[in-house]
């Protein structure tokens, strides 16, 4: 339980809450834990699911087949990544994806109904974890939106200044302030990982102080820290795995960054 703990404090469908508060809920909610090994499928195209899952450990992969049989990459997430909350929340609608293992992997399957329980009362930790579903499908629309809008930008100049109108508009007197020092910054890893996902659309800060992807994973920024590697996930997920569109808008040496 408490392995499940340390990872379940990274997965936004329980921000705010206590371990003791998760635990206590968890019991009540009934959660399957599920091993699978490399290539395994855990949701198959063209299938229902009742059950929203989270990571636990390892890395899963949403695919797509093309109607030319071309397979293709929509999605990658590793711990306290959530997936299936929209697909198991419909009213009967069937995957679009097949969800597979990329390593061995271990997840967290939820059933969607001890999650809605309609007709009895909620406490405060199973309130908040609904909020939180509610929250991560809108994150997840408005991502969406937001990769749109990065995929129209052509240039690393247009991208700056995308970003700075979007995040000056909301700020008293048009000024863009960020939560780190220069300095802060530079002598810090995790945070420059931070920004740079940032930077690309790939999160956002939240109002605690942490950072959430578009996955879904956070990290407080206090004892966890995004890593390379999630930024390779991250950026996997954006361009569904085509290194050819990555580098046409994304590369480095492009004139047009100068």
């Amino acid at each position: 339980m408490e392995e499940n703990l340390t990872i379940l404090r990274r997965c936004s469908l329980f921000a705010g809450l206590s371990d003791t508060q998760t635990a206590a809920l968890l019991q009540s909610l009934h959660p399957v834990r599920r091993s699978f090994s490399k290539g395994e499928v855990l949701l198959l195209a063209g299938y229902e699911t009742q059950e929203l899952g989270v990571v636990l450990c390892g890395q899963i992969e949403a695919e797509k087949q093309t109607a030319d049989g071309v397979t293709l990459t929509l999605t990658r997430m590793g711990p306290g990544g959530i997936f299936a909350d929209i697909l198991a929340g419909s009213r009967g609608a069937k995957s679009p994806v097949t969800v597979t293992a990329a390593t061995d992997v271990t997840v967290l399957l939820i059933p969607y109904k001890s999650l809605l329980r309609p007709g009895v009362p909620l406490d405060a930790a199973h309130a908040a974890v609904l909020q939180n579903l509610v929250a991560a499908m809108a994150d997840k629309y408005f991502a969406l939106d937001r990769r749109v809008e990065l995929l129209m930008l052509h240039s690393l100049r247009e991208k700056v200044l995308h970003y700075l109108r979007t995040e000056a508009l909301p700020a008293p007197g048009g000024a863009v302030r960020t939560p780190y020092t220069r300095e802060e910054v530079l002598g810090n890893t995790g945070l420059q990982v931070a920004y740079t996902m940032l930077d690309r659309g790939f999160g956002k800060f939240d109002d605690n102080g942490g950072f959430t992807a578009n996955s879904g994973t956070t990290w407080d920024l206090a004892t966890t820290f995004p890593t390379a590697e999630d930024l390779y996930n991250e950026m996997y997920d954006a361009y569904d795995g085509d290194v050819a569109q990555y580098w046409s808008i994304e590369g480095i040496g492009r004139a047009d960054m100068l």
